[in-house]
């Protein structure tokens, strides 16, 4: 099979991509923490009956340095409620500084010689920031390897199964298989891709219009959103936000 050149060989990053991919992981890892520890405080407040609030429920204001000033003198009752509180805050404002350091680490990487045109081509595309652009570019490696949409679809896990029984076909669900994290961002970058580009908002109401839900309409914006990070790595073009006349 070999010698046939029937077998088909995998891809296989090297050590300069295994080390950037661990970085951008590292930083998704440790928002997620800082998320685990905001939840716990609001927890904690909300068992006690402590009302967080207006001025610092939304907006700018959700933890600030004021906020977290005011959390610091909030009172409960008893020491050792205390004490856990700002552990919390402590772990809190540590997990913050990490963050701060990773973002700066990865907006150098994106500047490195390796990254930085398609990073800037990358970074045209409506949705597509720096943290969701790194972590394709990482995630995926050489686009070439990619040889149509469908397996690039299909390596994020854009597809839905697929159920075979003699001569009938039947499509259930968006599948489970693929990169998770790559899934997420593309998803979420679709939903801030069809408020800025007018194509891709208009292509949305389409779908919506035909009766699809948000949810399965915003997977197709998904595909055609993975098509133009394929079409300007490929050609190294900018993208162009479309017109609708």
């Amino acid at each position: 099979m070999l010698r046939a050149q029937v077998l088909k060989p995998i891809y296989i990053p090297s050590e300069h991509i295994e080390a950037d991919r661990d970085l951008l992981r590292q930083r998704n890892r440790s928002v997620k923490d800082l998320t685990r520890v905001k939840n716990r405080v609001k927890s904690i407040l909300m068992t006690k009956g402590i009302d967080i609030p207006e001025v610092y429920a939304k907006g700018s204001q959700v933890w600030s340095k004021r906020f977290l000033t005011w959390l610091k003198q909030v009172d409960m009752g008893i020491d050792e409620f205390k004490s856990v509180l700002l552990n919390f805050i402590e772990h809190g404002e540590f997990l913050r500084v990490q963050v701060l350091k990773l973002n700066r680490q990865v907006r150098a990487l994106s500047k490195a010689d390796r990254y930085s045109p398609n990073a800037q081509l990358v970074f045209s595309i409506p949705g597509i920031g720096l943290i969701t652009g790194m972590t394709l570019l990482t995630e995926l490696g050489p686009i070439e390897r990619f040889a149509h949409l469908d397996q690039l679809c299909s390596y994020v896990g854009l597809i839905p199964t697929m159920h075979n029984s003699g001569n009938k076909v039947s499509v259930g669900e968006m599948t489970h298989r693929g990169r998770k994290v790559l899934k997420v961002m593309v998803i979420e970058a679709s939903w801030m891709a069809v408020r800025y580009d007018p194509a891709l908002h208009q292509r949305y109401e389409a779908l919506r219009k035909q009766g699809m839900t948000a949810n399965k309409a915003i997977i197709r914006i998904a595909k055609k959103l993975l098509n133009r990070f394929r079409h300007v790595v490929l050609t190294q073009t900018p993208y162009q936000i479309g017109v609708v006349q």
